[in-house]
């Protein structure tokens, strides 16, 4: 029998504790990196045909659909007007061309799955061909942005035919009517180019890759479509919007980029946590979207390199359903680099240095401004200071904020080796990420590894992809926490325990201080992360569009929060001291095993177009966490749980989750025209009793490509398509077993007169049976285009989400003798909103540039909370029982609550003219608004002050490139949101911490000011929740400025290069606000808890860095 081992997971390495998962990773990694030796296309396909009496153009169009084949050629010199008839079994394409040009003067040449085909064949007697001789003849390589050859590359003078095609190595010669002739150079899936020559007879041309071109393909969920062919509403992110961003969480390098999507960054500390949120709140308790990261579910993308990823798919409406139980706020798609067909081994590098500082600071009082304050404070209560009031030395004017800045490094090597035969890819990248906070005791490291490989052979398809990262965040919570240091106390100190100190007791009236510089410094905290993903999946075509895929994939997560705390005694107050150390170590492992079964089935009748979708799946999560906190340890050096004496606390537990789901989906189109799409898909969920277990939820989309009629005849209008779409996401918001009663069969009870202690049963867990799917119901319609040739695109959206049976925890009836509180499926919240997407690109010359820009508004009400049910209150700001958000029906989620001012009372016949009961005034306090009005300062006074959600979110982003030259411009912005500035509270109110110099202003009769009076006693308690702390939280800013400069072909070939790149950036380059704190990017209060009931409110936000990085990439 196996013994359970409860110390085991504390005393081993976290590896030797999971041989299970990391068998199926050490699986992945060999598969990986197995060899696949490729032969080539041309070689093994054999292709029949059985056409009679038709055209060439007509044979290579057939050879071209049944194939990855395609053809090169010049119009001009090819017949393909020319009728022949082919006849043949299985035979090689070779054989085939040889017998359709065998007495032409046409032959080919087969690279890759690229024919190209040419005149002039030796030896064969042709006929001659008129060609007149231009006055100018010009030559050059076509490449792309990475310098690779474009073969095949279209040349063509404007307003003519004449023109040519690249050969294998990119290069071509056309002669040209004239030396100022304008060439028009196109590739598939590029943007074209025109290049004016301007006399120039040797040229170098660069094309940019164009998704357009190729008419884009995006994810919608278990597969791809054409974006003409999309009905529903999905927002897209490239590589080139976030790979320059060097963040610690991959999560923030999305601020701005897709109209709709909130991006909350809690605080500037590196690797800061992140929320996001699609289309307005929908729930109140987990708000997250599912991330689907290559085929691997997840809760977040925090731990991604972010210069792994090639594209993310945002699903905001009915196309999420695909997804179920997991999309009740939407889907979000990452699809990670993949090696190319037919290129040889590539590799990148990227390695950049950077520094970052505080963008700015609060102004503070000095150690005499605030003693002056506290005597005032003392003075106006008419109070004498305590005894030991002057006890500092007056020499001492210290600055904790400055000593707790610096200016931090931030490190980042990356290198990624790709590249694939004709039937297989491969791409491996490794990064290294080191980033200092701008406040000490900060830090955060991350490496991470991928692989992605791929291989086919005849009807069978075999993707891996497999990553492996593992990080360390070193954080600082400490700063700007309540009790801080004063400037009348020294920093450090020689003779404390721990070298640091604080104000005494007494000392300038305080009560408390501590110095959280110096915790944070005696501290031992690091919390790191271990995660796996992985993913195998083979696909086999059964018959020709009808295609089975098995999809296996894994998301582990293991991680520990450690944190020693030494003794040590800075001052002797509660807080300035710890007379016994204390150590607890929590961790945790988090399994997810997915299996998929996918049928597909495509078919084309006519012009009826069917793509069919049948799929199911089983998921299997296990979270299992272990904890203790132990003290008294006999030297501050052994930070180990045995060397403590005492166990506090220690805590285990073991969650499962499981979901069995079946999925379909029908996508339809008409010619391209009319487009329909149909999804249903049934979870069962173990979070749930057996009568609420299953959810069902559909959707349906439809769409016309306006554009496509043909009476529709508007010359700039290239494209134009309206779209509506209906369906309703689910979500299992709640922890395992909430629906079962939990039961101590260990409980004593004491009884009798005796007071014996005798064993029984006790109820730990109330229940409740009937809980169900949190549903939420969208609808989208949207229009969406291009004109004047590609060069505008836009997409407009009008949405509106209804979110219904929301788990609430409400309060369970008295009579059960408890007062703890279980969920319920009571709330509903409504969101609607419009948003807009612009871009608009253009060539002038060599000048290449465009121009994005994203406009998204919400609006959000809560609807329902339930029958009876109090006001969800939350916010907290201090550790006095002070909140500032309130959730209400008719209100958002979380808004700011509390009451109305009217600047400060100047005078007792403004207190008189009042005459409001409640509150002990006097001049100088705040003036406090009756909003009933009914003469009586109360709690019915009490109004809505402000929300944290912006009216409306914007950014634009401006992309440019000239010759070597490249340049990025990231604009973005939030107005109409209001913050709680709850740092307010120490640095006006209250009788303890370092004072703002704003409250060096206060009031008093030879000052009258807005300032409140500084006091200790606050009778009329000017510090509760009011709209002194509400200020404006709009912002603009230059998010990201990016220059680059590539040097020429002709400079790095001499070095064995194919690209050579240096480039600086600047993250948040400027910022134009009226927020007094740090930096108006608050997100969420996460020391009260990451919750959106905390969302807006500062209390000791770490501030935000400018961050200037210079870096070089090298491709060989």
């Amino acid at each position: 029998m196996k013994k359970l081992n409860l110390v085991g997971p504390f005393q081993s390495d976290w590896l030797s504790k999971h041989h299970l998962k990391m068998k199926l990773t050490t699986l992945l990694l060999i598969v990986s990196l197995f060899k696949i030796q490729a032969n080539t296309y041309g070689q093994n396909t054999k292709i029949t045909l059985n056409l009679s009496n038709v055209s060439v153009q007509q044979v290579f169009e057939e050879i071209e659909s049944l194939s990855d084949f395609r053809f090169l050629y010049n119009h001009k010199k090819v017949n393909l007007k020319r009728t022949v008839s082919v006849n043949v079994n299985k035979e090689p394409i070779s054989n085939i061309l040889d017998r359709i040009f065998e007495a032409t003067d046409v032959y080919f040449t087969v690279k890759n799955k690229q024919i190209i085909l040419k005149t002039g064949k030796p030896d064969k007697t042709v006929i001659p061909v008129n060609v007149t001789i231009d006055q100018h003849s010009v030559s050059g390589t076509i490449s792309d942005a990475d310098g690779n050859p474009l073969p095949g590359a279209n040349i063509v003078e404007k307003g003519t035919t004449n023109g040519v095609t690249a050969d294998f190595d990119g290069n071509f010669t056309l002669d040209v009517a004239n030396e100022n002739a304008t060439l028009v150079v196109s590739y598939i899936g590029f943007a074209s180019k025109e290049v004016a020559l301007n006399g120039q007879t040797s040229i170098s041309v660069s094309l940019e890759e164009s998704a357009a071109g190729l008419d884009e393909v995006v994810l919608i969920g278990y597969g791809t479509q054409k974006k003409s062919d999309v009905s529903g509403s999905v927002s897209s992110i490239k590589a080139e919007d976030i790979n320059n961003v060097v963040t610690g969480n991959a999560t923030q390098a999305l601020v701005g980029r897709a109209p709709g999507v909130r991006v909350e960054v809690n605080g500037g500390s590196p690797g800061a946590g992140t929320n996001i949120i699609i289309r307005g709140t929908g729930s109140l308790s987990n708000q997250d979207p599912l991330y689907v990261i290559d085929g691997v579910f997840s809760d977040n993308m925090n731990f991604l390199n972010p210069s792994d990823v090639e594209s993310i798919e945002v699903l905001k409406d009915a196309t999420a359903s695909i997804y179920g139980a997991r999309s009740g706020q939407g889907v979000i798609l990452v699809t990670t680099k993949k090696g190319k067909s037919g290129q040889e081994l590539k590799i990148d590098m990227d390695a950049s240095l950077g520094s970052a500082k505080v963008i700015r600071t609060i102004d503070m009082l000095n150690a005499t401004d605030y003693i002056l304050n506290r005597e005032q404070a003392y003075d106006n209560d008419n109070n004498s200071v305590p005894s030991n009031f002057y006890d500092f030395d007056p020499s001492i004017n210290s600055d904790i904020q400055n000593a707790s800045l610096r200016t931090a490094m931030v490190q980042n090597y990356g290198i990624r080796l790709n590249g694939g035969g004709e039937r297989s890819t491969y791409s491996i990248s490794a990064n290294r990420l080191q980033q200092e906070g701008i406040v000490q005791a900060s830090q955060f490291e991350r490496t991470s590894l991928r692989i992605n490989t791929s291989t086919e052979k005849g009807r069978f398809k075999f993707n891996q992809s497999l990553f492996l990262a593992t990080s360390t965040d070193n954080p600082n919570t400490d700063f700007g926490r309540e009790y801080g240091h004063l400037p009348i106390s020294p920093i450090r100190s020689d003779v404390n325990d721990g070298g640091y100190a604080a104000a005494n007791t007494g000392v300038a009236g305080i009560t408390r201080s501590t110095n959280y510089l110096g915790i944070a410094k005696l501290k031992d905290r690091r919390n790191t992360n271990y995660n796996v993903l992985g993913n195998i999946s083979g696909e086999f075509e059964i018959l020709d569009g009808l295609k089975y895929k098995l999809n296996l994939s894994i998301n582990y997560n293991n991680s520990r929060n450690f944190q020693f705390v030494p003794t040590y005694f800075m001052g002797n107050s509660d807080a300035g001291q710890n007379q016994i150390a204390d150590l607890s170590d929590n961790r945790a492992t988090f399994v997810s095993t997915i299996v998929e079964n996918l049928l597909t089935y495509t078919k084309s009748i006519g012009e009826h177009n069917f793509d069919l979708l049948a799929g199911y799946s089983v998921q299997k999560d296990k979270t299992e966490t272990i904890g203790v906190t132990v003290e008294n340890f006999l030297s501050n050096d052994t930070h180990t749980i045995d060397a403590g004496s005492d166990i506090v606390n220690r805590t285990g537990r073991l969650l499962p989750r499981n979901i069995i789901s079946t999925f379909g989906r029908l996508n339809y189109n008409f010619a391209g025209k009319y487009l329909l799409s149909g999804t249903i898909r049934r979870d069962g969920s173990s979070n749930f009793g057996a009568k609420n277990r299953f959810g069902v939820f559909p959707s349906v989309s439809a769409g016309w490509n306006i554009s496509r009629e043909s009476f529709f005849d508007v010359e700039f209008v290239d494209n134009l398509k309206l779209r509506g779409s209906w369906g309703k996401l689910g979500s299992d918001n709640l922890s395992p077993f909430q629906y079962v009663t939990a039961l101590n069969i260990t409980s004593e009870y004491t009884l009798g007169t005796a007071q014996e202690r005798l064993s029984g049963v006790s109820q730990i867990q109330f229940s409740n049976p009937d809980l169900k799917w949190e549903e939420t119901t969208t609808t989208d319609v949207g229009i969406e285009g291009s004109l004047l040739r590609g060069k505008i695109d836009f997409t407009i959206d009008y949405f509106q989400k209804t979110s219904e049976d929301i788990l609430a925890n409400l309060p369970v009836n008295p009579s059960s003798g408890t007062n703890v509180s279980i969920p319920f499926n009571s709330a509903s919240v409504e969101n609607n909103g419009i948003e807009l997407s612009v871009t608009y690109k253009n060539t002038i010359n060599d000048l290449n540039y465009a121009v994005t820009g994203n406009f998204g508004s919400i609006n959000n009400e809560v609807t329902g909370l339930g029958e009876g049910v109090n006001p969800i209150t939350g916010g907290g700001f201090t550790d006095e029982s002070f909140n500032s958000t309130r959730t209400e029906v008719g209100y958002p989620v979380g808004y700011f609550y509390g009451y109305k001012t009217n600047g400060v009372y100047q005078n007792q016949a403004e207190i008189d003219a009042d005459g409001l009961i409640g509150r002990s005034a006097v001049p100088g306090d705040l003036r406090y608004v009756d909003v009933n009005p009914d003469g009586i300062l109360d709690i019915t006074d009490k109004t809505f002050l402000g929300s944290s959600i912006p009216n409306f979110e914007y950014s634009f982003n401006l992309s440019m490139d000239y010759k070597g030259f490249d340049a990025s411009l990231f604009f973005q912005g939030l107005e109409g949101n209001e913050i709680f500035n709850g740092k307010l509270f120490e640095g006006v109110f209250a009788q303890n911490g370092a004072k703002f110099a704003v409250a060096g202003d206060a009031w008093t009769p030879n000052n009258p000011t807005n300032i409140p009076r500084a006091t200790v006693a606050d009778p009329a308690v000017n510090r509760q929740t009011s709209d002194f702390y509400i200020e404006d939280g709009s912002y603009f800013r230059l998010k990201n400025i990016s220059l680059g400069y590539t040097f020429p072909s002709s400079l790095i070939d001499k070095m064995f290069l194919t690209k050579l790149r240096t480039y600086i950036n600047v993250e948040n380059a400027f910022t134009i606000d009226n927020y007094s704190g740090y930096y108006p990017e608050i997100g969420r209060n996460i020391r009260r808890g990451n919750n959106l009931f905390n969302r807006g409110v500062d209390e000791n936000a770490y501030p935000m860095p400018r961050t200037i990085t210079v870096g070089v990439q090298v491709s060989l």
